[in-house]
């Protein structure tokens, strides 16, 4: 799983919230949303699954997919699992992506999302925001 998901992720790295493709990918896999007005990093995550033949939460908030799949320990994350983290300061709040590093000595994760500085890159998060990790599966 992980090696396609990252890979499909990666063909929209540097595209901005506003250009059209991103609204295009989204609403192709499911999600028709206007990304410059909806947060969107759990829409991105679900529409990469579609793409690579998953199926996500359908929902549009990033802590849907702390039950999704099964649970990872955080020491055993890989790239390509899902991690979820909180973000601002009301309990429903939070964001999403794909590990693609991090979780050794350091006290960061490195994640390839969409909705991160508006667009999809990769981007550091502090270890401690980290709420779950999940992986597809029964």
């Amino acid at each position: 799983m992980s090696n396609a998901l990252t890979k499909e992720a990666y063909k929209l790295v540097g595209y901005s919230e506003d250009n059209p493709r991103i609204a295009a990918y989204l609403a192709s896999n499911g999600y028709d949303i206007n990304p410059t007005k909806t947060a969107w990093c759990a829409a991105f995550v679900g529409a990469v699954l579609n793409a690579c033949g998953y199926e996500g939460t359908h929902k549009l908030n990033a802590r849907s997919y702390l039950n999704w799949g099964i649970h990872v320990p955080i020491n055993e994350a890989r790239v390509g699992d899902i991690v979820i983290l909180k973000r601002g300061i009301l309990p429903w709040q939070g964001h999403i992506g794909f590990k693609v590093a991090g979780l050794g000595d350091d006290n960061s994760v490195d994640l390839l999302g969409g909705n991160q500085d508006n667009m999809v890159c990769d981007k550091l998060y502090p270890k401690s925001m980290i709420l779950g990790v999940r992986r597809e599966g029964k």
